[in-house]
């Protein structure tokens, strides 16, 4: 009987502990993820007035459109590796620092190319924000059904 009772207490000392998150926390880590979703709805809508405005050809068009996605695809499972090595908070806060920067310089861009260039570079700060928001979640929701439902 001693034997159970002392698994049972090993059990309650390595047993982690749920801590309710506050009411906002999500809602913060989200945040970040919701700049990037934003910037490729405002990108479809604003591109006939880029075409005309920097007089950018159907080639250029399309690098403005898709270097984004092509940079955040490159580089997001280095972006997780590096978020694991130096915090996901920490990634995420320098990542959505960097967006914000970044997509003001971008909407100061004077030339097709310049545009390619800071796209290429929001797509750097992008990588940052997905995986640094889904593991912040998991840590916040230990439970397996909560964090599914924080996740979707």
């Amino acid at each position: 009987m001693a034997h159970a009772d002392a698994s049972r207490c090993i059990e309650d000392v390595y047993r982690p502990r749920f801590v309710r998150p506050e009411p906002g926390s999500v809602a913060r880590r989200l945040r970040g993820q919701m700049r990037d979703s934003v910037d490729g709805t405002v990108l479809a809508l604003a591109m006939p007035f880029i075409s005309a405005d920097l007089s950018a050809s159907g080639t250029q068009l399309l690098w403005i459109g898709d270097i984004y996605s092509f940079v955040l695809a490159a580089l997001l499972i280095s972006m997780g590796s590096l978020g694991d090595r130096i915090g996901h908070k920490k990634l995420l806060l320098c990542g959505a620092t960097l967006f914000g920067i970044v997509s003001a310089i971008t909407a100061y861009s004077s030339s097709p190319e310049m545009l390619i260039a800071t796209r290429a570079l929001l797509g750097l700060a992008g990588a940052t924000l997905a995986p640094a928001t889904l593991a912040l979640i998991r840590g916040l929701f230990p439970d397996q059904r909560e964090r599914s439902i924080a996740a979707y």
